[in-house]
């Protein structure tokens, strides 16, 4: 970096236009997102592929993403879907998540790895929750144009989204907030699981009373 020299040789082997990057949290991997509706592994040390590339997506792959640990890697495409990959074997885990209605361009983790945020060019945000691999509530609404960023805060309290409207706009991520709109926001009674982690101590109850 400090010479402005490049190191070692460019990395060939996808035969589209790479449109998205993303390191592993360690450092030692970088996954590449591409038009050929793959996504690569590159070993740092080496400077080649590991494993087998990551397919099936039917369309264009726009968006890549490691999760805070590392196990997963999140990816989005033109194919409206996101789809969530084990960084060690390369397969892919469950069904894809359905939501937005158009190429998902973004992605980003919460610190903790429990939610995942997808930017659409749907204009379009959506929460997912990990664990259950659901949208936690409805799409947040706010741009008037597509969604080209979502990037989260280090804190995870909150993130912003950047759209092709000029707006940035920052949305609230915070345990108050799922406290006192746990129903509204997710749509579902939260599990047992799903509340010990936002909650904390807080006695368990059915957040929904109209749900069974």
């Amino acid at each position: 970096a400090e010479t402005g020299q490049e190191i070692g040789l460019p990395l060939r082997q996808h035969t589209g236009a790479i449109f998205s990057l993303a390191f592993s949290p360690d450092g030692k991997q970088l996954a590449s997102a591409s038009a050929d509706r793959t996504v690569l592994i590159w070993d740092i040390a080496t400077q080649k592929t590991v494993g087998v590339p990551l397919t099936g997506h039917d369309d264009e792959v726009w968006a890549v993403k490691f999760s805070p640990d590392g196990q997963i890697i999140a990816t989005g495409s033109a194919d409206r879907t996101v789809r969530l990959w084990d960084s060690s074997t390369h397969l892919q885990i469950g069904q894809p998540l359905i939501g937005h209605n158009n190429l998902v361009i973004s992605l980003d983790f919460i610190p903790d790895g429990s939610i995942l945020i997808s930017g659409s060019q749907d204009n379009k945000v959506i929460l997912w929750d990990m664990a259950q691999k659901l949208p936690l509530g409805k799409p947040l609404v706010g741009h008037s144009n597509l969604i080209n960023s979502v990037s989260v805060s280090p804190d995870g309290l909150s993130f912003i989204s950047g759209g092709s409207d000029s707006q940035l706009i920052r949305w609230d991520i915070k345990l108050d907030d799922w406290r006192n709109n746990a129903c509204s926001i997710a749509n579902r009674n939260l599990t047992s699981a799903e509340w010990e982690r936002y909650f904390g101590g807080v006695p368990f109850h059915a957040t929904c009373s109209q749900i069974p």
